[in-house]
């Protein structure tokens, strides 16, 4: 009896396999990398190279680089220079064209990509995108302008509550002279009325300069937000108000302090209100920031969640959001222009952030990110 034959098993081709490896490789990079030869004809444009510039890789594969980019891009001047020169260059702010339809800071470097006897054979452009750098440039350089005005803010709180007291004592004495029915009545009154409001003032210079820390624990941010929506329409009550919650249930704890971050949410949810003339609706999102990780005293990797409050108000102008952290940079008539300050410091405190997104008539979404508990 004779057996039968299997047929012989296809050898995988080493060549294709290692370029499916290297493409592997590059496709998983988060800098967009552009290889060309020794006539700039484009032979390598990875998968996030196609993301940052709006191109196709079928469209630019083996064709020239300076028809590939904007004629007055200075990607194609360096790539030459790097060919000609042997040496490496780097470029901030390149025109790539469109980068996901948004305006973004990127770095653009070029080096000279030699074989095995070090002649030159192309060139290795790399686009990098710096906007989360820059972005965490910016608030470093905010945290450190806090902290300054956090000294400057509690050596004018000391020198000024001292005399406010000596001004508040005098005035009930000198009210006390008065009877009733005296016009100067009125006047110490007022003198009294606004004494306290500077001191109201004075008491959140000294909670911005000297907060507390934090005393992190497991809480739920679900029943934060609860509490604080509870008060919020007791103290605006009517049907003028309307609050949606879209709330992930599946959601973990966060390590965080329950009052400070009540005190959060309460001051974002009320100038939301503000905002919108204490008409109108706003909703609240919680999510789980898929692949965000923070690292806490540069080693740990923790996840994190985000609280969106967006109302429906009349929106911050752009050269103004830049300055809503700021201490007594406020927009009402009456604000003192802490509150939110304070928040951006609590915030942080916990190892958080917090953004704002506006546009003027179309409302605005302030979106506060917190670390989960271990």
């Amino acid at each position: 009896m004779g057996g039968s034959k299997s047929a012989p098993s296809e050898r995988p081709d080493p060549v294709q396999e290692a370029r499916d490896y290297y493409e592997s490789i590059l496709s998983s990079l988060m800098d967009g990398v552009v290889a060309v030869d020794g006539q700039c004809r484009i032979t390598i444009f990875s998968t996030t190279a196609e993301q940052m510039s709006g191109l196709k890789r079928e469209s630019v594969q083996g064709k020239s680089l300076f028809g590939s980019f904007p004629e007055r891009s200075p990607i194609g001047r360096l790539a030459a220079k790097s060919l000609r020169t042997g040496r490496s260059y780097l470029e901030s702010n390149p025109s790539l064209g469109p980068y996901l339809k948004e305006r973004r800071d990127i770095g653009l470097a070029t080096s000279p990509l030699l074989d095995s006897r070090g002649n030159i054979i192309g060139v290795v452009i790399v686009f990098r995108d710096l906007s989360r750098l820059k972005a965490l440039e910016a608030r470093l350089r905010k945290g450190e302008r806090l902290a300054s005005l956090g000294v400057l803010a509690a050596g004018m709180a000391h020198e000024i509550r001292n005399p406010l007291g000596g001004i508040r004592g005098a005035s009930q004495l000198l009210r006390e002279e008065f009877a009733p029915e005296n016009p100067s009545v009125e006047l110490t009154d007022i003198i009294i009325r606004e004494v306290d409001r500077l001191n109201q003032i004075v008491q959140g210079l000294l909670d911005f300069s000297k907060p507390q820390e934090p005393r992190l624990a497991a809480v739920n941010i679900h029943e934060i937000l609860s509490r604080v929506i509870a008060l919020i329409k007791m103290e605006n009550p009517g049907g003028a108000l309307g609050i949606e919650r879209l709330f992930d249930p599946s959601l973990p704890d966060i390590s965080g302090d329950a009052d400070q971050l009540t005190q959060v949410f309460l001051n974002i949810l009320q100038n939301g209100i503000d905002a919108m003339a204490g008409s109108g609706t706003l909703t609240l999102t919680t999510r789980v920031l898929s692949g965000f990780q923070i690292r806490k005293q540069a080693r740990e990797k923790v996840r994190m969640i985000c609280v969106d409050v967006e109302d429906s108000g009349c929106g911050i102008a752009a050269d103004e959001i830049g300055g809503i952290f700021d201490p007594f940079y406020t927009r009402k008539p009456n604000g003192v222009g802490l509150g939110l300050a304070l928040c951006y410091r609590i915030v942080e405190d916990h190892g958080g952030k917090i953004d704002v997104d506006s546009r003027p008539g179309e409302g605005t979404r302030f979106s506060v990110s917190l670390p989960m508990a271990p």
